[in-house]
């Protein structure tokens, strides 16, 4: 199974989306070890963030567990924001899809 951006574009769809003025990584390290429990016992589900700067210079954010054997995701958000600090920017810095083991 490859993850494709445009795959994880159209899954997030239907997870809640957020607008908020900055990200930062603290909130996403948060979120996934709140899901912890959720996530060790499964090698089919996958941490994931995507970034993408959009054409009004904010930037969404989708990050999650991806269950790669169905292809959908679990649990999710998405966040609109106008800045996102410098720890969240080196995770996508060479690519816009992360997945963390």
């Amino acid at each position: 199974m490859s993850l494709t951006i445009a795959l994880i574009l159209i899954l997030a769809e239907v997870l809640f989306t957020v607008v908020i003025s900055h990200l930062n990584w603290k909130r996403i390290a948060d979120w996934f070890l709140n899901r912890e429990a959720a996530i060790e016992t499964d090698d089919s589900k996958l941490r994931i963030t995507l970034h993408e700067k959009m054409k009004s210079g904010q930037h969404r954010v989708v990050y999650g567990i991806f269950n790669s054997a169905t292809e959908q995701f679990t649990d999710g958000e998405v966040v609109i924001a106008d800045s996102i600090d410098e720890e969240l920017m080196e995770h996508h810095k060479d690519m816009p899809l992360v997945v963390y083991k």
